[in-house]
């Protein structure tokens, strides 16, 4: 599995295409508490699902780990060091198959 991309590096090419990342979900402070956030979410899964994703991943930093948590996503193991991204970074996935992984 290819781990997480660096940050602020221009990504050229794909390194695989067992995952689908998500990167940067940012609402407004204006826009809070109006739903996008979770419309965005939801409309990312499902297009993972429609593109035959069976898993979805991403880099939680500073305090939204929780958060993720709250959308189904769960600590992972990777090679990475996630430095870069700042303490606490974790590495989450969440599973879209219609079977749990072995």
């Amino acid at each position: 599995m290819a781990p997480p991309p660096s940050l602020s590096t221009a990504l050229t090419h794909l390194e695989g295409d067992e995952l689908f990342y998500m990167h940067d979900l940012a609402i407004s402070p204006n826009a809070r508490g109006l739903g996008i956030g979770q419309r965005l979410i939801d409309t990312a899964l499902n297009y993972a699902r429609q593109d035959g994703y069976e898993e979805v991943a991403l880099v939680a930093v500073q305090d939204a780990p929780a958060y993720w948590l709250r959308q189904g996503f769960a600590p992972s193991p990777t090679s990475k060091c996630l430095r870069e991204y700042g303490p606490g970074a974790q590495f989450m996935k969440r599973w879209l198959g219609t079977a749990e992984p072995a």
